[in-house]
């Protein structure tokens, strides 16, 4: 093997075996931080949704707010009125709140006083005695009232958890039940509710209470506004459009709703519905009908501060791992075409090296067998900037220089 080819192949070997080190080194990195990026995506993604959720409050906030000030400029009566004008009112309000229901899409409307009975709910007339402030308070109705007595008129709006027989008195409890994954029933239902104080020259006379179910909503209903949309339909649509990815909440342990599939029809066909949360953790992976899915959770709170569930945002965990190996595979062929150009420059500069130290080593040959005629150049560095002189270009020069001192000293001697 010639010389030219023996100092390529190590100078080539020189810079590709550091090379191929790094580049291996900057694919695990750069996989790494991938990873830790599409985990902080996910995490906005949440804090999206949960933005969203407040946004969904603040519109029923409005709701209730339209629906008092409507009771107490068009429909509510003193209650020094006649028995027979208390009556006829309650039955124009009756009549009216069904409109209003569909109009605001909500799941009900009640209209009680200001000691918490309930006047007139969308549905029926109310049970002898029904209250919102009994066994099963609720503490929306419960913050307007106390909050009323200080004559503060702002409409309020949280999620609720309710139960039991006001949901049954709303026609809400079949609606409401999920079946768990591992074959229990979840009864108790998640509503995002608002009300607001119903004033009359400055008297508290009762408030509005509005709400929406969230167990088991996914298909969007007719009308136009955001509130015809489910919670999570509406999520979904703003954080990921047309994706395979989606918005879930989850009631307590329980995911209670799903927009994971756009040709659900109910809960049973969305993904994820029924499975159990770890309310401990941010981050879980959930295994649901051969199709794992990475989940990342913001808690929801209700207005008194307690725990009500939380809304989070899902996307299949094959979705993250093929963006992860896409970038992993765009690193590898980048790193292969630098390593092989970078082989290829180390090799052709160990030839060029290698051939100017070939072409000194002729001129010594050429020296020894006393040919002084012709002169010692380096053939690269012969016509190069002082910048770019080294040391083979320097030996050249002293080669071609102790080749003149010869051919002159032996001028000399031919002259003697």
């Amino acid at each position: 093997m010639r010389l030219s080819e023996k100092l390529g192949a190590l100078c080539a070997s020189v810079v590709l075996l550091p090379m191929i080190v790094a580049s291996v080194l900057v694919v695990m990195k750069v996989s790494s931080l991938w990873q830790d990026q599409a985990s902080v995506r996910l995490q906005s993604n949440a804090r999206t949704a949960a933005s969203l959720y407040e946004k969904r409050l603040a519109e029923l906030r409005s709701v209730a707010q339209k629906l008092a000030l409507d009771l107490a400029t068009k429909l509510i009566i003193s209650s020094d009125d006649p028995e027979s004008n208390r009556v006829a009112a309650r039955a124009q309000i009756q009549d009216a709140l069904p409109a209003a229901q569909r109009e605001f899409s909500l799941d009900f409307i009640i209209i009680a006083d200001s000691g918490g009975r309930v006047i007139v709910r969308h549905n029926d007339q109310p049970a002898p005695n029904e209250t919102l402030l009994g066994s099963e308070k609720n503490p929306v109705a419960e913050r307007i009232i106390n909050e009323a007595k200080s004559q503060r008129a702002a409409a309020v709006a949280s999620s609720v958890i309710e139960k039991g027989e006001r949901l049954k008195r709303l026609n809400l409890d079949l609606r409401a039940k999920i079946d768990r994954a591992d074959g229990t029933l979840l009864e108790d239902a998640m509503l995002l509710e608002a009300a607001a104080p119903i004033f009359r020259e400055g008297k508290f006379f009762g408030l509005v209470l509005v709400g929406q179910l969230i167990n088991n909503s996914f298909s969007p209903r007719v009308g136009e506004s955001s509130l015809q949309i489910p919670l999570q339909a509406e999520a979904r649509q703003t954080i990921y459009g047309s994706e395979d990815a989606g918005t879930i909440i989850a009631l307590g342990d329980t995911i209670i709703a799903s927009s994971m599939s756009d040709a659900a029809r109910d809960s049973s066909d969305a993904p994820l519905v029924g499975l159990r949360r770890d309310p401990a953790r941010e981050d879980q992976i959930f295994e649901n009908a051969g199709q794992s899915y990475a989940v990342r959770w913001q808690g929801l709170k209700a207005i008194d501060g307690t725990d009500t569930g939380a809304i989070g945002v899902a996307i299949p965990t094959v979705r993250l791992e093929e963006s992860v190996a896409s970038v992993r595979t765009t690193m590898i062929i980048i790193a292969v075409a630098a390593s092989l150009a970078a082989g290829l420059i180390g090799y052709l500069f160990g030839r060029r090296l290698a051939h100017r130290v070939e072409s000194l080593s002729e001129a010594a040959s050429r020296m020894s067998v006393g040919e002084l005629s012709r002169g010692v150049e380096d053939p690269v560095g012969a016509n190069s900037s002082r910048l770019s002189r080294d040391e083979v270009t320097r030996l050249a020069e002293r080669m071609d220089e102790m080749r003149e001192s010869f051919r002159q000293a032996i001028e000399r001697m031919r002259k003697r």
